[in-house]
């Protein structure tokens, strides 16, 4: 099976996936951060609602030229992508931790 990923760095691209999660019932979930206490910042979360296709939504990255943390324009529209995985069945590798953060 081919198996894509998407890359999300744009408002617009996240408000689509938004869109595209709207029928699906399952989806898997997880955060990436900066590290493990309580006060880290999550740098992205991926989704994946069918076999084979997922999406990663950048909300942070390292800039390597200016060595420091970059936020995109992405993590305040996350906020509604939460909101709408609150509404679904979802699938957490970390869940303690994820929910937390």
């Amino acid at each position: 099976m081919e198996q894509k990923i998407t890359v999300i760095r744009t408002v617009t691209d996240l408000k689509q996936l938004i869109d595209y999660l709207a029928d699906k019932e399952f989806v898997a979930y997880d955060t990436e951060t900066t590290g493990l206490s309580q006060d880290t910042l999550i740098i992205g979360v991926s989704v994946a609602a069918e076999e084979g296709i997922g999406y990663y939504v950048v909300t942070r990255y390292w800039d390597v030229e200016v060595k420091e943390l970059k936020t995109l324009e992405t993590l305040e529209p996350v906020k509604e992508l939460i909101e709408v995985l609150k509404t679904k069945r979802t699938i957490m590798h970390n869940a303690v931790f994820d929910c937390r953060v």
